[in-house]
């Protein structure tokens, strides 16, 4: 197969060491992480698998006047009916978000989620039945849709380097990260 993200980067770049480390996908934002030499990966790996990425998500939705931002969410989630999706159920709490405002319109407002456990796509569009206003145009969450749009504008995650403990993110994310913490609080 030679019609893949890899194989074309891999020949685009000369760079027979390129490894995958993280994905999102699609329909929230498209994001693939590499590793430019094999023998890193399992440090960045490392990163996700113990939570020393932190990440934020960013979404529209309908205003939630009636809430205190920023707001933490915690519950239990766990699988639906269809094998992609998962839900909110009764039960000691296996995932925990955080949501707050970053702008707000006549009728839609901004929200930024940081996941502090599970899966961040997950956490952060499942529970939104609970938070009372769904992300606009998810086509998974609350209920299943036909066709899928493009909700979850834009992702911001920033780590420090296994190797050098530097701080890094992508630029477009310094607004996200101006305090530089990429540590778990």
């Amino acid at each position: 197969m030679r019609e893949t993200l890899l194989t074309r980067l891999i020949e685009r770049l000369d760079n027979p060491h390129l490894v995958p480390l993280h994905r999102i996908d699609r329909a929230t934002a498209g994001l693939v992480m590499l590793s430019r030499e094999s023998g890193d990966a399992r440090a960045y790996q490392a990163l996700f698998r113990e939570q020393r990425i932190r990440q934020m998500l960013r979404s529209a939705r309908t205003g939630l006047p009636g809430l205190t931002f920023p707001l933490a969410h915690q519950s239990r989630i766990a699988a639906a009916a269809e094998f992609f999706r998962m839900r909110e159920i009764a039960g000691a709490a296996n995932s925990e978000t955080t949501i707050d405002v970053l702008d707000r319109h006549a009728t839609r407002w901004r929200y930024g989620l940081r996941p502090r456990t599970g899966r961040a796509r997950i956490s952060c569009a499942c529970t939104s039945p609970a938070l009372g206003a769904g992300i606009l145009g998810d086509r998974l969450y609350p209920e299943l849709q036909p066709r899928p749009l493009t909700t979850t504008h834009d992702r911001c995650s920033c780590w420090r380097e296994p190797s050098s403990s530097s701080t890094r993110a992508p630029a477009r994310c310094a607004a996200s990260t101006a305090n530089g913490d990429c540590t778990r609080t």
